[in-house]
């Protein structure tokens, strides 16, 4: 979550709407992006949006990627949702909630990575579901 995305309550809604840029078509994507825990720490979640844009703005890095550790001190947090709950959003009927898989069926990229479609539409619900991970969660002790 991006500094602002979040309260002492946890994740707002916000935090789950904005899907970023789709490359192909220049408009935003109806995808949501989501990490799995058991393929990505949440040190990785930051190190994989370290990258964007904003977070390099934000960070006041320049071109340079800044580092997880960084990130979290300049307000970047991680949100913890239970993928059960995912789960049963892509089983409601009029959701539109969708996994995307690639062409091999596989739904989880080797990196944790996981594209929910249509899953902005629910950021209420996934607000809600969610609770912002503490330091010690972001990064844990060996």
């Amino acid at each position: 979550m991006r500094p602002g995305e979040y309260d002492a309550q946890g994740p707002l809604p916000q935090a789950f709407e904005y899907t970023g840029i789709d490359r192909s078509t220049g408009r935003p994507s109806p995808t949501l992006s989501f990490s799995v825990k058991a393929e990505a720490t949440p040190s990785d979640v930051l190190a994989a949006i370290s990258r964007q844009a904003i977070a390099r703005r934000l960070c006041g890095t320049g071109k340079r990627a800044p580092s997880p550790e960084t990130m979290y001190r300049r307000g970047f947090r991680v949100a913890a949702l239970p993928a059960r709950e995912v789960l049963d959003a892509c089983q409601l009927p009029d959701a539109g909630v969708h996994i995307v898989s690639d062409a091999l069926g596989n739904e989880v990229e080797p990196n944790g990575h996981l594209q929910l479609h249509g899953g902005a539409g629910l950021a209420e619900i996934w607000a809600r579901l969610s609770r912002t991970l503490s330091r010690g969660e972001t990064f844990p002790e060996p």
